[in-house]
């Protein structure tokens, strides 16, 4: 917008460069934190009255939000699916104890990735792969990938058992997960027919098109061959981090109130989608908040029209007349 191009004249001092420029990115930065600090500790104690909200009163609000903050994204109610794709695959993998972040880095730096394996290898053929930082940033990549594999972390394991023997003396219902093949493998296995499918889709691709996919998907379908492996004969010792990765979830709460909670979880992400499909933003704010609050959670009149009102002053007022966001139609009154 300013004509200015990112790059090395944003650190060359003027009249060639804009090195005044970018400290005064860095300034405002460290100045809005100092502001930001300040604002806080003013407010600390309003704050921290915040974490006495009973959590079924939060619940319309926050779930409103994550939709909202997905639509406003790109404009698009088809990000709305992958939304809940995601946040049912961030669920199994939290229940089967994988890692979240490594797939997040991956979404995001993916893109950046792609440009850069197809630029290097335009550049230089394959010669850069034995360039020295290269050679290093592999070295150390597959040490990250084989140390894990055939030096676990013996002592932490043992701590990790002495936990989980405390957590089960405290509650006799606890019981361990049964030796053997699990979800955990049927997991694997999805990963696997993934990347088979992925593999076999960019089978035409020329080599500059299927040089990304070909390179990851290969490598990861051998991972996730490895890691089936581990899964299916060694079940008992394979860890991902974390106290559950050795024999399994510990938990004080009973399985049957577990199973209850996640599926009324479940329940209303999907009734404040189907609220929004339905009716439009707008009006599913005020309907979904109110329904949930005054209805299912039994709330005082006022408490749930209050609550229901301010989620309708939020979505209309600011999302709508404000930022002129276009929201979608609802599906019944499309019918209309």
């Amino acid at each position: 917008m300013q004509g200015l191009v990112p790059g090395p004249d944003m650190l060359i001092p003027e009249p060639k460069g804009h090195l005044s420029l970018t400290f005064s990115f860095v300034w405002t930065i460290v100045l809005s934190n100092v502001i930001t600090v300040g604002v806080c500790l003013l407010f600390l104690n309003q704050l921290a009255k915040l974490t006495h909200i009973r959590g079924n009163v939060l619940v319309p609000l926050v779930l409103l939000l994550v939709y909202l903050g997905t639509f406003a994204e790109k404009n698009i109610f088809e990000d709305l699916y992958l939304v809940l794709i995601f946040g049912g695959l961030g669920w199994v993998m939290q229940r089967l104890n994988w890692p979240r972040p490594p797939l997040i880095l991956g979404l995001v730096l993916g893109p950046l990735a792609e440009n850069k394996l197809f630029l290097s290898t335009e550049l230089y053929g394959l010669t850069w792969l034995f360039r020295p930082w290269v050679l290093v940033l592999l070295a150390i990549s597959l040490a990250g990938i084989v140390y894990p594999v055939l030096f676990p972390r013996r002592r932490q394991e043992k701590l990790e058992e002495k936990d989980q023997q405390g957590l089960r003396e405290r509650d006799s219902r606890v019981k361990e997960k049964p030796k053997g093949p699990g979800w955990d493998v049927a997991f694997d296995l999805v990963i696997i027919v993934t990347f088979i499918c992925a593999l076999w889709a960019s089978r035409g691709f020329g080599f500059k098109a299927g040089l990304f996919p070909w390179v990851i998907g290969s490598v990861v379908l051998v991972l996730a061959l490895i890691q089936l492996i581990r899964d299916y004969f060694y079940p008992a010792t394979t860890t991902r981090g974390g106290i559950e990765g050795r024999v399994g979830a510990v938990s004080l709460i009973p399985g049957h109130v577990a199973n209850r909670r996640t599926g009324t979880a479940f329940g209303w992400i999907m009734a404040c989608f189907v609220a929004i499909w339905s009716l439009g933003f707008s009006v599913a704010a005020f309907a979904f908040t109110f329904t949930k609050l005054k209805i299912f959670d039994r709330e005082t009149f006022a408490l749930s029209f209050s609550m229901a009102a301010c989620s309708w002053a939020l979505v209309y007022g600011l999302f709508d007349l404000v930022l002129k966001l276009p929201f979608p139609a609802g599906w019944l009154f499309s019918l209309f």
